[in-house]
């Protein structure tokens, strides 16, 4: 009887913890999704493809290497996807600050693509 009570806590606490991962790891993709914003998701003929869901409101700090304009559809908003070393940021093309990013990454000779 011992024996098999011992080995339920076991079970439990196993279980317990396997919950608690998934939970964190949860916790933590869901963090990076509003962090980040931009999904890369795969394109048409299996190219890699970046589209938004959501924006962010906030302001980008680091520099912007280019940009991507977003225009609604279906399943997606409209959106300013900003590049930067590496990582993607979606924003608001409403926002002022993302209108003046846009401008001054044309006039530098970057001009943000169509998506």
């Amino acid at each position: 009887m011992q024996d098999t009570l011992t080995n339920n806590r076991w079970i439990g606490l196993f279980l317990l913890s396997a919950f608690l991962l998934t939970c964190s790891f949860e916790g933590l993709a869901a963090k990076q999704l509003v962090k980040r914003s931009a999904l890369p998701h795969l394109g048409d003929k299996g190219r890699p493809a970046v589209y938004c869901k959501k924006t962010s409101p906030a302001i980008i700090r680091t520099e912007i290497t280019s940009c991507i304009i977003q225009g609604k559809s279906e399943s997606i908003v409209p959106a300013v996807i900003f590049s930067t070393n590496g990582k993607m940021f979606c924003s608001s093309p409403n926002a002022r600050w993302v209108k003046q990013t846009v401008k001054e990454l044309a006039q530098k000779g970057r001009p943000c693509s169509q998506g």
